[in-house]
């Protein structure tokens, strides 16, 4: 795993930033499998009731992108 090891976020499309305290400590790590969640609601900051379905095979993760969320829908 250290050879997957990053000194920053490991995409510029990171939505949210972690909060210091947390990003402080953390270890980023290049992104090598793709899956899906589903979620109950984007709250502006996390996802409510995330639940893991799945591994994807069809992509890389180079080629995912990070969803857009309208917070202000109803």
């Amino acid at each position: 795993m250290r050879q997957t090891y990053r000194d920053r976020t490991p995409h510029e499309s990171v939505a949210v930033a972690p909060p210091r305290a947390i990003a402080r400590e953390a270890r980023w790590a290049e992104p090598l499998l793709v899956c899906d969640v589903e979620y109950r609601e984007f709250t502006g900051d996390s996802l409510r009731h995330p639940a893991f379905t799945g591994l994807r095979v069809d992509k890389t993760a180079g080629e995912v992108k990070m969803s857009l969320f309208d917070i202000d829908a109803p």
